[in-house]
């Protein structure tokens, strides 16, 4: 199954932060904002409207930016875990907040695995 991630720029700390319902977004925040995160996050990047590709430690991913948010998909199946916890790591010192897109779990932004 592949990897599905919602990356959120809060406008406050998102240290601590752990409920999902207690998430806003940054109002000040746009879909270029968010393409500017995906280039910092990605290698690679390309974009066409608001949906791009990219590259995450070597794995395809696909990308699509709103002004609330900044969807990143996995197309493989097999991205180990440290991939994802130092991608979270990475937009953790950004200021962003990553979550499961299939569950809405925040995910820690701290490597603590």
């Amino acid at each position: 199954m592949s990897i599905n991630l919602v990356i959120v720029k809060t406008p406050w700390s998102p240290e601590g932060l752990t409920d999902p319902l207690e998430l806003d977004s940054d109002p000040a925040f746009t879909t270029t904002d968010y393409q500017g995160l995906a280039a910092q996050l990605c290698a690679n990047v390309t974009w066409q409207g608001n949906a791009g590709t990219a590259q995450v430690a070597g794995h395809d991913v696909t990308l699509e930016s709103t002004d609330g948010c900044l969807f990143l998909n996995f197309l493989q199946p097999d991205v180990d875990l440290d991939v994802v916890m130092d991608l979270t790591a990475s937009a953790a010192a950004l200021g962003v907040v990553v979550m499961d897109a299939d569950n809405a779990d925040i995910l820690p932004g701290a490597a603590e695995y």
